[in-house]
């Protein structure tokens, strides 16, 4: 035997077939899962955040109209019921009916005071939120107390 006949009479190299893309391998489906959770989380929680700060909003649309409305009556009473009911509201809202609801006269003044990192209601124009409110003509500055609400629900976390 002559070996470069034996060599002509090898067959070629039979390759195996290509390896297809699909279907991908288990990791690229547990990365691909995982992906699409933390997307759907994601979304979730800009939607909470978004509504968890939607009072704010309404509650400076809310203070808007009372200036606008105060301006055009000059209604000191109305205007200081409308402020202290709008303040009720946004604190049950957004810190519960069960810590606000029952709150009244200084230590209503006092909690606005803690949650806004003042001392507007307590020792300045807020007092009038008080006592006031029960006078039949109040006499109160309520273009200041506006802006100390103002900045309050701007304050709000």
């Amino acid at each position: 035997m002559n070996p470069s006949d034996s060599l002509s009479q090898l067959a070629d190299i039979h390759l195996p077939p290509t390896i297809s893309q699909w279907p991908p391998a288990y990791g690229w489906w547990l990365l691909a899962c995982a992906l699409l959770i933390l997307i759907a989380v994601g979304i979730r929680w800009l939607l909470i955040s978004h509504r968890k700060k939607q009072y704010k909003v309404e509650a400076t649309s809310v203070l808007n109209n009372i200036k606008q409305q105060f301006q055009s009556d000059n209604n000191n009473l109305a205007a200081l019921e409308a402020i202290n009911s709008l303040l009720k509201q946004t604190c049950m809202t957004h810190y519960g009916r069960h810590e606000t609801a029952g709150l009244s006269g200084d230590a209503w003044l006092a909690f606005l005071d803690n949650t806004g990192n003042t001392k507007d209601f307590s020792k300045g124009p807020g007092r009038s939120l008080t006592y006031t409110l029960y006078t039949p003509n109040p006499v109160a500055p309520v273009e200041e107390l506006i802006e100390i609400t103002k900045k309050w629900i701007t304050k709000q976390p």
